[in-house]
């Protein structure tokens, strides 16, 4: 490190013995240490590197407020589509016949998590099969590839859980 650099109070390490030490003073291009009465030369020393600490903040959201929103309507939404389809339609090996999970069959994300009209009620059993063969699921129009362009279509129910919310409407871009 250049000496100018070099200044009382500054944390350094001495070359020869890497033992760390403070500059307590400087006098002619010499430098005293703390916790030694021998005299050093800017070529003995390394000034040690400060880490400055970082003021902590509050958590990190993890969603977006859009994000939030949506996952309350979709708390709204969810329980009350699967009262109202309580069979599982994929009919896999396996299959419970009791609809115990909502299988999205566009996309899961932003607004189209809460178009019921892409839901499918599907068991857990079916869900883990069509999800390991998406191409089989989307073969059998169980999935929809996410390649597609989606318009989006809400119900009355989803169209007031927005507004209620006080978000703005998606706009379609097909």
């Amino acid at each position: 490190m250049a000496t100018s650099t070099l200044k009382t109070g500054t944390p350094v390490i001495i070359k020869d013995t890497n033992q760390k030490a403070t500059i307590t003073g400087i006098c002619k291009g010499e430098y005293s240490l703390s916790g030694t009465k021998l005299i050093f030369s800017a070529g003995d020393l390394v000034a040690e590197k400060t880490v400055k600490q970082l003021k902590r903040g509050g958590p990190i959201n993890k969603k977006s407020d859009q994000e939030r929103k949506i996952s309350a309507i979709y708390a709204i939404i969810a329980p009350m589509w699967k009262q109202h389809n309580k069979l599982c339609r994929a009919k896999r090996p396996g299959c419970t016949r009791r609809t115990t999970q909502i299988h999205h069959m566009y996309k899961r994300t932003g607004f189209y998590r809460i178009m019921s009209k892409y839901f499918f009620p599907i068991c857990a059993s079916c869900h883990r099969q069509i999800t390991a063969k998406s191409a089989e699921a989307i073969a059998d129009g169980i999935s929809i590839s996410r390649y597609e362009n989606i318009e989006y279509e809400f119900n009355e129910l989803e169209k007031q859980l927005i507004s209620d919310q006080k978000m703005a409407f998606p706009i379609n871009k097909i």
